[in-house]
């Protein structure tokens, strides 16, 4: 290392000598140092070849700028030189580029200049070459060939030069040597060549040591370790230890039992070495349900149940293949042998079966023949067989293995119907086994037992009223026999019941034995009753038997109590007498009472119910005798009334009433002179009677009455009720009437269950009865349903479908479970035809009946002939023709032929086919079936029939046993017709492959003998002999295949047997050759050269490199992929397509990266141990013009100050193209419209200075948009925006927006509220623009400004300092001035006008007339006064001004509103019309002043005006004026009587209403006021009642009724005329005058308000002579209904010229809106108007106000005149007249 310091020591030194005195031109200078230097280092002299003087070089502030990269280098400025600043490592910088140089820049300013700088950095050799890994592993197969290359991962070095990586060696194997590919950029990549074959078995792994070594000095080297593991091919099979396996088991053993563990070895390695272990193809199916085999252990289990005699020995033929490619089977043979046990139970066979048997058979009786057999031998197969001792059957064995059922006594089918009879059979073994056949044997019925009753004597209870239908009883019989022997029917003999049959009462179910009522049973007329019942089966003979059935009547409480005493003398009214005197106790009378019922329903109780003194008497619940319970007083009444109810205890309870009048007298012989005034109230004593009058009529009697029309009328309502229709699950009332139809009508057509009764009432003395009928707990929805009958017969043909649908004989249930079928829901829609269900019994019984009886003759005819036993064999060839000769059956066994026939000789081959049949003409036995000898024996070499020839007359059995001979009827045949083996070529020479042998189901000689294989040049064939002459045929291989040459093999097999004629079959064995990875893939070049433009699109084609690969399926199946050594920038850029080999640009290509590209492909096939091949392909990257240029702001100031002098700079540009040539040459310019320029030093290099003056008022910021372009085709540009701040100096005062401001402000403002605003503003930024304000100081009158107004000094909000007057000051002027805070400070002024606007604060003031006393005048008027004659003047003033000053004049009040009027502009006030006499001599006017403000003031006077004869009268009393009018004493107490008679007249007004509404009558008569003082209106039309009016009732639209309460209110009859269809509802209460409108005193408004009723108390008092019609001109009649009639108010006209005559008061307006809204009343539906008078919001003077309450009412009545929509107001008068004031 110390020499290599040294050399670079000098080295550098050098260098800078050369470089250190160049000064370029154009300020560029460049040094050159090595990489890795200390920091601090020297680099150069900067200041000294700038030619700067050291000494301002930090005045000028140079700096060395660095751009983006990092900052390597630095100045001393103290010296000027440069020095190293960080580490420069010349790898990291520049990579393995062989020129690395830094670029960076010097800046100075004042002036701004800038220097180039480029320093070149020089390699060093500090680096060693290493590998991307340590190890490298590497598996090869030994199937590699020698001359297999594996190219490795190069060592990389990144020094550049000399100093990089120069050559590899390899050590340590004799096996590989090593070859160096030299690549592009004279990269060198190692090479591993196999020189050797490999072999697994020998050596497995393979180490090696590769060093790398680079050309520096000193040389530096590196090592990495190569582990080359070797992959197993599969070259060896598995081989077995015995290729013979022999095992005996015993049958039955268990599952899972381990057979054998087969054993085979492999010498490969993984899965080439692991072992599978499978049954071969031709295993039998057999084998392989019998037998498992684990395929990995090679264990043999047993999987199913071995069965000796279906199978003693078993050939299983096992293969052992290991799981590696090409893997080669290899097969081993186990012989297993089943050794027997007694593991067959004998068989037991029910030959024939004789069921059902008749009861009434004999003893002896065959019923079955049975066989037996046990596939066991020896005395395994020796069976005995036994029955039961405890049943009426035996056994009897005419011979070996056969026996007959015998009956042993006579059967009784009641006692046992049938009987399950089991045969047990068990054989002689040691450990002997049984089996046990269960025979069914019925006994059918013979008609040997009567019907019989459950009970000797039934007993009915029967409710009187029952529904007639309805079910009283159900008897039922049964009968043990069954069908037609148990079929029973009802009936009931012949029998009278008072003189009528039986028949007339009741009726009986002739099927399920329920008895009906034919009749309604009455208690009273019938109470028990006896008849017969009779049951009788349908047997031959038929059988019957009676029973006796008592029905008893159950009372009813049908009848109500009848009272006998005392006897009613009007009506239901009795008379008794009893003396005052009588004392506590006294008995006054006794109720006697009876009931038809009896028992509970009979027994009767005593109520009082009613009585005019429930305190006085008592009566007996039990005997009805009536006891006075205290004496009698003097204030008791002298008629008591005394309601008794009888009532009895039945449910539900019946009752009886009646009314007891006792007259108490002073004498016991005093009589009652007259009944009938017992039900009069006892009257009161004449002193007391006209004080309760009087009270009780003013007070009481109104609501006494009420009750007593609303109890009348709930009375009517109950007592009259209509028929009601009840249904039976609900409540409902019943009627009693007249005529008995009730739910006797109704049972017409419901159903009623039995469970119900009906209660009527007939005689006067019936009531009505409230009944609920609902279910009980108990009952369910059949309750109430009919059942539906079923018939013997339809039950018959049911249970007879049933059986014979499961092949079984008909068996009846018994009767009792008809009911059931009957009543389930799900069935009861199911009907049987009765004719066709026995027709369908007939017939199958007739064939049942026909079949059995052969039997049992059969059987009979056995039992009587003692069998003789007999065997014969015989022998015939398999497939004879049908008919053909087998024996003379009848000469072998000595049997006459004529016979056969007679006695019925046949052939039982038992469940076998009937192979086998006798022609009984002849004897002879023939062939009846086509006989297959290997369909019945298979491959046993003895095959035997075994049948039964059967005679009658007797019964004898003979045995005969036929053995088929095989003939060679059937070739030999391969399971397969061609069989198909792959083998790989790999397979050595002697292997065996076993065939699937051919079958051949003939035996012996005719079974299969040989095979013969098609010559070959491969294979042989070898047969192998197997157990039992099974010969197995094995394929040898003699000769190597190769799959190139030829890939598939076929031959031809063929199996020959030994028959005469011989017979063979033929197989075709298709061996294809299995390919094995022996040749690797093979490129077309090893090297390929390309051209691309840099920036070509992604997915465009590079190349398309082809490999080729001789091989068969995945072995030549070529995977391309990049090589191991590729680096990560070609992985990133480009992809190959492992299938096509296509190689596409993945990233972007850019030619300043990398201007040439090294692809490394390797190709692959995906057989097993596969070899890479590779090749390379050499990308030549082509630069475009794809780069814009790169703008660089070196330096930047902030911000410029807006006097900045021209020419001064303001930012250093640096501008970079990674392009070369034309592409990298660049152009920069910027906007000319802003006042700043470029300027270029240097190439590449710009200053932007400023060329004209700036205005940061104008603009404030530029954004400078700098664009550069190249001169590329195409041009690219890139800009880069500055943005440049102009700071500012104070250059700009404050200005205003205004030259004057004027603001205007109420007067009586609030002290300290805003007046105005007055912003100003600066153009200047922070200091320079923040203002101040203040206000000049001036004198406004005598006072200064400050006094007036402030201002706020931040804001410029001037604010009041005092409320101002408008009658003292109108406006005045202030100065406001604005300065800012810059240096110097700039300041501005501007005037302020403050304007005083006038506020209605002042309200007008009278001053003529001027009052008198207090607020009240005093004026006289002449009677003879003209219309039009100027009483007097008021004059008023108003301080304020505008509209606040003008004034308006009205009347508010006035005694006679008619007679006065009011100018209210001049506030003249003139008459208007003539006074009269009747006028009062004291008129008061009250008059209102109001100003037209907002809101409006007022101020009022009182004027009295006297009314003389002569103009000097004067009023003599002046302060008695202003004294309310109050009325005399003696007038308060008529207005007392005068209340108290109109509201009892009110009060009776409500009764009658009340009345209305709830009667339902069709006239509503009409009504009439009885009194003076109003009319109401009165309807013709006939109405059903206020109640329906309120709804349907079509009140006149222009009629409203008025009610009043008050003593004071009037009835007024109004007559509107509606001019619009806009009628509504409203909520006001009242008119109430708006407090915004009248500010009055309360005191005012009060006495108004009095005054006005006062007058009009005056009006409504006065009298007119008589009635008289309104005479209305006629625009008033257009709009009023004709004919108005005017009760109230009269008013008399003086017309010139006429006489006086009544005329109507006429109003000044027809309303136009009637407001109204319903007055609802609790309990009452019906509605009263409600009237409101709706007030204008604004009075005209000339409006005449009148404040009207209508007393008795909840609102007001409000109306528009037809001048209002002319633009006048006026409202309703009430009769008022109104004059206009013209």
């Amino acid at each position: 290392m110390g020499y290599y310091r040294i050399y670079w020591l000098v080295k550098w030194q050098l260098l800078y000598c050369v470089f250190s005195s160049w000064i370029l031109v154009a300020g560029q200078i460049r040094y050159s140092i090595p990489e890795e230097l200390q920091l601090g280092a020297f680099v150069g002299n900067i200041a000294e070849d700038l030619g700067l003087n050291v000494k301002e070089l930090s005045p000028r502030n140079f700096r060395i700028v660095a751009g983006p990269n990092k900052r390597f280098f630095d100045v001393n400025l103290d010296n000027g030189i440069l020095f190293v600043k960080e580490t420069i490592d010349r790898e990291q910088l520049c990579g393995s580029s062989l020129i690395c140089v830094l670029s960076i820049e010097a800046v100075i300013e004042n002036p701004l200049n800038v220097y180039r700088i480029e320093v070149d950095i020089l390699d060093i050799n500090d680096n060693i070459p290493h590998f991307p890994k340590n190890e490298i592993r590497l598996e090869m197969s030994e199937l590699a060939v020698p001359g297999a290359r594996f190219p490795l991962e190069c060592a990389h070095d990144p020094d550049v030069g000399t100093n990089s990586l120069q050559s590899y060696r390899l050590l340590g194997s004799q096996y590989f040597g090593l070859d160096i590919e030299t690549r592009s950029g004279d990269e060198k990549l190692p090479v591993l060549v196999l020189e050797k074959a490999l072999d697994r078995e020998k050596e497995s792994t393979h180490r090696l040591e590769l060093i790398a070594k680079d050309g520096g000095i000193p040389p530096r080297s590196s090592t990495a370790q190569i582990i080359i593991t070797v992959l197993d091919a599969n070259d060896n099979s598995p081989v077995f230890s015995q290729s013979v396996y022999r095992v005996s088991l015993n049958e039955n053993v268990p599952k899972g039992t381990m057979v054998i563990k087969l054993n085979a070895t492999d010498l490969d390695d993984g899965s080439n070495g692991e072992i599978e272990y499978s049954f071969t193809s031709h295993t039998s199916g057999t084998v392989r349900e019998l037998f498992d085999l684990d395929s990995k252990t090679g264990e043999i289990k047993v999987k199913g149940n071995l069965d000796y005699e279906e199978n003693n020995v078993f050939e299983i033929n096992v293969q052992a293949m290991d799981k590696g490619p090409y893997a080669v089977p290899v097969y081993c043979h186990i012989h297993v042998d089943v050794t027997d046990v007694n593991d067959n139970s004998p068989e037991v066979l029910v030959t024939s079966l004789f069921s059902p048997v008749s009861e009434g058979d004999v003893p002896g009786t065959v019923v079955a023949l049975i066989s037996t057999t046990d596939k066991d031998s020896g005395e395994n197969g020796q069976v005995r067989c036994q029955i039961p001792d405890n049943i009426p059957f035996k056994l009897n064995s005419p011979l070996k293995n056969y026996y007959k059922l015998l009956t042993r006594e006579e059967l009784n089918r009641e006692t046992a119907s049938k009987y399950d009879i089991t045969v047990l059979c068990s054989d002689a073994s040691s450990t002997p086994l049984s089996s046990k056949k269960t025979l069914r044997v019925e006994v059918t019925d013979v008609n040997d037992n009567a019907p019989r009753f459950k009970q000797s004597v039934y007993t009915a209870y029967v409710m009187e009223n029952n529904v007639i239908g309805g079910s009283i009883l159900s008897v039922a019989a049964s009968d043990p026999d069954v069908n037609e022997n148990g079929q029973i029917s009802y009936s009931i003999p012949r029998k009278q019941i008072q003189d009528e049959p039986v028949t007339n009462y009741v009726r009986i179910n002739s099927h399920n034995g329920v008895i009906l009522s034919q009749i309604t049973f009455d208690y009273e007329k019938l109470k028990n009753f006896q008849f017969q019942v009779q049951a009788q089966d349908s047997g031959v003979p038929a059988l019957s038997s009676n029973v006796s059935v008592d029905v008893v009547i159950l009372d009813q409480n049908d009848n109500a109590p009848v009272i006998l005493h005392p006897l009613p003398e009007y009506g239901s009214t009795a008379t008794e007498t009893m003396s005052r005197w009588a004392e506590p106790g006294y008995l006054v009378t006794k109720v006697s009472a009876i009931d038809a019922d009896s028992g509970q329903n009979s027994r009767l109780s005593y109520q009082i119910i009613q009585t005019t003194d429930p305190g006085l008497f008592t009566i007996s619940p039990d005997t009805g005798e009536i006891w006075t319970v205290r004496r009698i007083e003097g204030r008791d009444s002298i008629k008591q009334s005394l309601t008794i109810i009888v009532k009895d205890n039945g449910t539900p309870p019946l009752s009886a009433s009646m009314t007891i009048g006792i007259s108490v007298v002073d004498g016991e012989s005093e009589l009652l002179s007259d009944a009938g005034s017992l039900n009069e109230d006892p009257g009161f004593p004449s002193d007391l009677s006209f004080y309760l009058v009087i009270f009780l009529a003013l007070i009481s009697s109104t609501f006494l009455v009420i009750l007593i029309v609303l109890a009348v009328k709930v009375h009517k309502n109950r007592t009259r009720l209509g028929v009601y229709s009840c249904a039976l699950d609900a409540c409902c009332c019943c009627e009693s009437r007249h005529s008995l139809n009730g739910i006797q009508r109704a049972s017409r057509n419901i159903q009623i269950p039995p469970n119900y009764v009906e209660v009527f009432g007939g005689d006067p003395l019936s009531q009505s009865f409230r009944y609920e009928t609902c279910s009980t707990l108990g009952s369910t929805k059949h309750d109430s349903a009919f059942s539906k009958v079923c018939t013997s017969s339809h039950l018959k043909c049911n249970v007879r479908s049933e059986y014979i649908e499961k092949g079984k004989n008909p068996h009846i249930s018994p009767p009792e479970k008809c009911t059931n079928i009957v009543n389930s829901e799900e069935r009861s829609g199911q009907r049987c035809n009765v004719l066709k269900g026995l027709k369908c019994f007939v017939l199958e019984m007739g064939f049942y009946k026909i079949y059995w009886l052969l039997k049992w003759q059969l059987l009979c005819l056995l039992f009587c002939w003692n069998l003789v036993a007999g065997q014969i064999r015989y022998s015939i060839p398999e497939e004879l023709q049908l008919g053909a000769f087998v024996g003379d059956i009848a000469a072998d066994l000595g049997l006459n032929v004529k016979q056969f026939s007679t006695r019925n000789f046949r052939i039982v081959s038992g469940p076998r086919m009937e192979y086998f049949g006798v022609n009984v003409d002849n004897g002879i036995l023939v062939v009846q079936e086509n006989i297959d000898r290997e369909q019945l024996c298979g491959s046993s070499l003895g095959c035997t029939l075994t049948l039964e020839a059967v005679i009658d007359e007797p019964l004898n059995v003979y045995h005969v046993e036929v053995e088929i001979l095989d003939i060679n009827d059937n070739a030999p045949h391969f399971p397969k017709g061609q069989f198909r083996l792959e083998i790989s070529e790999l397979a050595m020479p002697g292997i065996r492959f076993p065939l699937e042998p051919a079958y051949d189901p003939d035996v012996g000689t005719n079974s299969l003998q040989s095979y013969q294989l098609a010559p070959n040049q491969y294979f042989k064939l070898d047969v192998q002999s197997r157990s039992e002459d099974v010969k197995l045929p094995v394929l040898v291989m003699e000769r190597p295949l190769d799959r190139e040459q030829q890939s598939t093999l076929q031959l031809v097999l063929t199996a020959t047997d030994g028959g005469i004629p011989q017979r063979s079959g033929t197989a075709q064995i298709l061996i294809h050759a299995l390919d094995v990875n022996d040749n690797v893939p093979t490129f077309s070049q090893s090297l390929y050269r390309v051209s691309l433009m840099e920036n070509v699109p992604i997915g465009t084609l590079v190349i398309k490199v082809n490999a080729t690969d001789p091989d068969e399926g995945s072995n030549g199946e070529i995977v391309y992929s990049f090589g191991s050594h590729i680096s990560v920038t070609v992985r990133e850029l480009f992809s190959v397509d492992p299938t096509t080999g296509e190689i596409r640009v993945k990233g972007h290509l850019d030619f300043e990266s990398a201007k040439q590209l090294e692809i490394s492909v390797q190709a692959m096939d995906k057989g097993s141990g596969s070899v890479p091949v590779h090749c390379d392909v050499i990308v030549e990257v082509d630069d475009v013009n794809d780069n814009a240029p790169e703008i660089t702001v070196t330096s930047l100031s902030s911000s410029v100050p807006e006097d900045a002098l021209l020419g001064t700079v303001l930012a250093l540009i640096s501008v970079t193209d990674s392009d070369v040539g034309e592409n990298g040459n660049t152009h920069c310019q910027i906007p000319k419209n802003l006042p700043f320029e470029l300027d270029s030093t240097f190439k590449n290099y710009y200053r932007l200075v400023t060329k004209d003056l700036l205005d940061r008022e104008m603009v404030s910021q530029y954004d400078i948009t700098v664009t550069c372009w190249d001169e590329g085709s195409p041009v690219l540009t890139s800009t880069k925006t500055i943005q440049l701040k102009i700071s500012d100096i104070n250059d700009s005062p404050p200005h205003f927006s205004q030259t004057s401001y004027t603001t205007y402000i109420t007067e009586n403002n609030v002290i300290g509220s805003s007046i105005y605003s007055v912003p100003a503003f600066d153009p200047d930024l922070n200091q320079n623009s923040r203002l101040s304000y203040s206000i000049l100081q001036t004198q406004v009158g005598h006072d200064p400004v400050s006094n007036y107004v402030s201002i706020n000094s931040e804001s410029g909000v001037i604010s009041a300092e005092r409320s101002f007057d408008y009658e003292e000051l109108k406006k005045f002027q202030i100065q406001v001035q604005a300065i800012d805070a810059g240096i110097p400070p700039l300041s501005s002024n501007v005037a302020v006008f403050v304007v005083i606007l006038d506020q209605n604060d002042n309200a007008p003031v009278i001053i003529s007339p001027i009052p008198e006393y207090g607020s009240t005048a005093v004026e006289t008027v002449s009677r003879s006064a003209e219309p039009g004659y100027l009483v007097t003047k008021v004059s008023a003033t108003d301080a304020d001004s505008g509209p606040n000053a003008r004034l308006s004049y009205q009347l508010a009040q006035a005694t006679d509103p008619g007679l006065f009027t009011i100018a209210p502009d001049t506030g003249e006030i003139w008459t208007v019309r003539r006074i009269t006499g009747q006028d009062a001599t004291k008129q008061r006017l009250a008059v209102l002043v109001k100003d037209d403000g907002l809101p409006p003031l007022t101020a009022t006077i009182n004027i009295i005006l006297s009314l003389t004869d002569r103009e000097s009268e004067i009023l003599s009393e002046v302060s008695s004026l202003t004294e309310d009018n109050r009325l005399p004493s003696d007038l308060s107490l008529y207005l007392v009587i005068a209340l108290g008679t109109i509201s009892s007249i009110f009060l009776m007004i409500l009764v009658i209403l009340a009345v209305k509404v709830h009667q339902s009558r069709n006239v509503f008569h009409r009504h009439r006021c009885s009194l003076d003082t109003g009319c109401c209106f009165g309807s013709t039309h006939s109405l059903n009642g206020i109640q329906k009016a309120s709804v349907n009732l079509q009140i006149p639209p222009n009629y409203v009724e008025v009610f009043g309460r008050d003593p004071l209110s009037q009835n007024f009859c109004y007559e509107v005329k509606q001019p619009n269809a806009d009628w509504r509802f409203s909520q006001t209460h009242r008119a109430e005058l708006n407090s915004s409108q009248y500010q009055e005193d309360e005191g005012v408004q009060r006495d108004i308000q009095r005054e006005v009723q006062r007058e009009v108390q005056c009006d409504v008092q006065c009298e007119a002579p008589h009635d008289v019609q309104c005479n209305v001109p006629h625009n008033i009649q257009h709009e009023v209904q004709r004919d108005v009639p005017c009760d109230v108010q009269r008013v008399v006209e003086n017309e010139p010229g006429g006489a006086r005559k009544p005329a109507c008061a006429r109003p000044a307006a027809i309303p136009e809106i009637i407001e109204a809204s319903p007055v609802q009343t609790p309990g009452d539906q019906s509605w009263t108007p409600r009237l409101a008078v709706k007030f204008p919001v604004h009075h005209q003077a000339n409006d005449y106000l009148h404040n009207v309450y209508i007393p008795g009412t909840t609102t007001t009545l409000s109306g528009k005149s037809t001048t209002e929509r002319e633009g006048r107001k006026s409202f309703i008068t009430f009769g008022k007249k109104k004059k206009s004031g013209k």
